[in-house]
């Protein structure tokens, strides 16, 4: 479900403060940008992990998968931003 469909949903379950719909969607907005910037970030991350998946399913299918391939090495950070934002705020005062 996304952020836009909770929102509407929201502000159709009897919110009669304008105020109120408008942050709910200036939220909702706000939270799809950031679950959109997430995807694109995840999708270019582990890019070469799905490549190299395909790759040896390929040769797993032809019979000819060998023990030639090369180690791959993926940084992943399991940090949110939000967190590393809060430690950095957190350890400018030490």
């Amino acid at each position: 479900m996304s952020w836009n469909s909770v929102a509407g949903m929201l502000c159709g379950a009897g919110i009669r403060s304008p105020d109120l719909a408008e942050g709910l969607a200036a939220f909702a907005a706000e939270q799809a940008v950031c679950e959109e910037d997430r995807v694109s970030q995840w999708a270019a991350k582990w890019a070469p992990v799905r490549e190299r998946v395909q790759a040896a399913l390929h040769l797993m299918a032809s019979g000819s998968l060998t023990s030639t391939f090369l180690p791959l090495h993926v940084d992943i950070d399991l940090q949110l931003e939000d967190e590393a934002e809060e430690e950095d705020e957190d350890n400018k005062d030490l």
